[in-house]
């Protein structure tokens, strides 16, 4: 079977495109790119419904060399974000060289200097938005897709309210339905028990990760340079 690459395949995507018409929102070319975690951004200036647009701006303008290749994301839920003054919240760079730069000067926001480091995940805790279960990336998923919210045989976005027409997300008339324990709430609440599971298994997993680690850090020096983790895993 010939291998074609990415750019030849979009040159020639009016040929192909009609197949996937049905199964695909967007065709894009994948990007390689790093995800940092970045500590102490001020959660009052950008709490509104643009916030994000407008911390986006912020990092690239006064931290020049550094490009965005999508909005940044809270750590922390809305509500802990209310009684808490700073948050953290996680970015994704175009490549290990602005990482690295990030992490080693710092990110200038609302004129703090903040800390910035390397984002380690845990791949058994990622939720596949396709199919809802644990495990593996939305993108690579093939199996059939599953709302999210009523647990249907359909994809989110095409859940639809025949009362009140809202489509892809919850409504006052939505009848929830987790795909994953079958209880009344949405495949991705806080509160599902099989979620929860996951967690604390994924918990656990990292901690037996870390301890080899720790003890080898104990044995180097106290002038430690941080090493920047390529992430090369999906669109959060």
């Amino acid at each position: 079977m010939p291998e074609f690459s990415a750019d030849f395949l979009l040159q020639k995507k009016t040929i192909w495109e009609d197949i996937f018409s049905d199964k695909a929102q967007k065709i894009e070319k994948d990007k390689q790119w790093s995800k940092i975690v970045v500590h102490g951004v001020p959660t009052r200036p950008f709490s509104m419904d643009d916030g994000m647009f407008l911390l986006k701006e912020e990092i690239e303008t006064f931290n020049p060399g550094l490009k965005l290749l999508k909005r940044p994301i809270w750590l922390s839920s809305q509500e802990n974000r209310q009684v808490n003054r700073h948050a953290s919240i996680l970015i994704a760079v175009e490549n290990a060289k602005q990482a690295q730069l990030a992490i080693e000067k710092r990110l200038c926001i609302a004129g703090n200097w903040l800390i910035a480091e390397k984002c380690i995940e845990n791949i058994y805790q990622k939720q596949c938005q396709n199919y809802q279960k644990f495990g593996h990336v939305t993108r690579l998923c093939t199996t059939q897709s599953i709302c999210q919210i009523c647990a249907e045989k359909h994809n989110t976005y095409q859940h639809k309210c025949n009362i009140c027409n809202i489509q892809g997300q919850i409504c006052p008339h939505s009848i929830l339905k987790c795909g994953n324990c079958g209880e009344d709430h949405m495949a991705n609440s806080d509160i599902c028990e099989f979620k929860i599971n996951v967690e604390k298994r994924a918990k656990f997993s990292k901690n037996l990760h870390k301890k080899p680690q720790q003890q080898q850090q104990q044995q180097q020096t106290k002038t430690q340079s941080f090493q920047v983790l390529i992430d090369n895993a999906e669109q959060w």
